[in-house]
């Protein structure tokens, strides 16, 4: 009898790539398919029993009813989700409420709004610790020029987003318009694997493109993977044709000012910050910004052997 524990694994793979990387729809639906045809499969000849078979059955069920929240394709379009864990913000509060503030218990109304009111309070009080900290606080292993400017997550992610631009290949087909890909693949790797799920796994290749975009004087790359909207920093394929990441393509919530100066009535930098995040918003849709000179060096690249 198949082990149950490289069931789950290949399961929890399975669900980490539709909740985190598969593009389309498609992709999600062919993914359930290949597990449903893999499980049958193993159920047919008798590797997995009644149990398991129902079990993953159930999880498909539950995964496809709640793919609106959990689905990679839906809320990928969901502009400044960044550290988003559901794409829905009640399911966040009521997170917080069952386990944080303990404030779904059968007391009465009034000393559970209080629970809520002090989490809540809690919960700004630690961000803004957090925000405190991260003013004193630079990466120092970074090569980027703009490390000081940024918190450390954003660095970190930048630095491992340039790292692998040189992992994706890249053509200009039309001028101003770039496909950029990447086919190396590192498979996951499954405990005891009788059923041969490495060669199961559903594996896309996905090829992205970029192009220039403008709203007044103002030029933008767009790609079509949407990492710049998502999440306020350049995506990968960008950082290919660009070779270099500059302060315009990375969104102001990312400054390590933001959070401590943002709103402040005290604050020097706080009327600049709500200017620097309207413009962003009436640029919402344009893609990332870029400077003239970046761009023009990206349409006239200089090869070198």
């Amino acid at each position: 009898m198949f082990d149950l524990m490289s069931t789950g694994d290949w399961l929890y793979m399975l669900f980490m790539y539709q909740a985190c990387v598969y593009d389309t729809k498609h992709q999600f639906v062919k993914s359930n398919e290949i597990l449903t045809t893999v499980i049958k499969e193993a159920y047919q000849n008798d590797r997995i029993s009644d149990i398991l078979k129902e079990g993953i059955e159930a999880f498909q069920v539950k995964i496809n009813l709640k793919q609106e929240y959990l689905a990679y394709y839906l809320w990928k379009n969901i502009h400044n989700c960044y550290d988003a864990m559901t794409t829905s913000p009640v399911e966040s509060i009521n997170c917080h409420i069952k386990h944080k503030t303990n404030a779904s218990t059968l007391n009465n109304t009034s000393w559970l709004l209080l629970l809520i009111t002090e989490g809540t309070d809690s919960r700004i009080a630690f961000i803004d610790k957090l925000a405190q900290r991260e003013l004193r606080v630079t990466v120092l292993s970074s090569k980027l020029t703009v490390r000081n400017l940024y918190h450390q997550k954003c660095i970190y992610l930048l630095n491992r987003l340039f790292d692998n631009r040189k992992n994706q290949c890249c053509v200009m087909h039309m001028h101003g318009e770039w496909i950029v890909w990447q086919f190396q693949y590192d498979p996951p790797y499954f405990q005891d694997d009788e059923l041969n799920l490495l060669e199961t796994f559903p594996v896309f290749a996905n090829v992205y493109n970029v192009k220039v975009t403008t709203f007044g004087q103002q030029r933008f790359l767009k790609c079509d993977c949407l990492h710049y909207e998502r999440c306020g920093i350049p995506c990968t394929h960008i950082l290919k044709i660009t070779d270099e990441i500059e302060e315009t393509m990375i969104k102001v919530q990312h400054l390590k000012v933001y959070q401590v100066h943002y709103g402040d009535p005290d604050s020097n930098l706080s009327n600049k910050l709500m200017q620097a995040t309207s413009l962003q918003t009436l640029h919402e849709d344009m893609g990332m910004p870029i400077s003239d000179d970046c761009l023009d060096k990206a349409l006239n690249p200089r090869w070198t052997l």
